[in-house]
């Protein structure tokens, strides 16, 4: 199951990947462009990205869809939420296939 986490994907910085991962995974608040990233948050994503994530963002957005939990995403309250989680170590247990 975490396998599609252990390869950072074509176009996207392995230090996003990295961080996206942390996010996922271990429920650890991502820094501002992922946090708008994952809040659906456009202008803010774009205004915090620097240049190389501008370009990968649909990438990014691609890869978020498709593999990440639909409860971690989606609006500034379900990151807060999913970062908010206690356990901070608990892994994913169900992924959006």
């Amino acid at each position: 199951m975490l396998s599609i986490y252990s390869q950072c994907p074509q176009g996207i910085e392995l230090e996003t990947f990295e961080a996206l991962k942390n996010y996922v995974l271990n429920h650890r608040a991502p820094g501002g462009f992922l946090t708008a990233v994952f809040s659906n948050d456009l202008m803010e994503a774009v205004l915090r990205a620097n240049l190389d994530a501008r370009f990968a963002l649909p990438q990014l957005c691609e890869y978020i869809f498709h593999h990440c939990p639909s409860a971690c995403r989606g609006s500034a309250e379900a990151v807060e939420a999913w970062a908010s989680v206690p356990n901070k170590n608990q892994q994913a247990l169900y992924l959006v296939s």
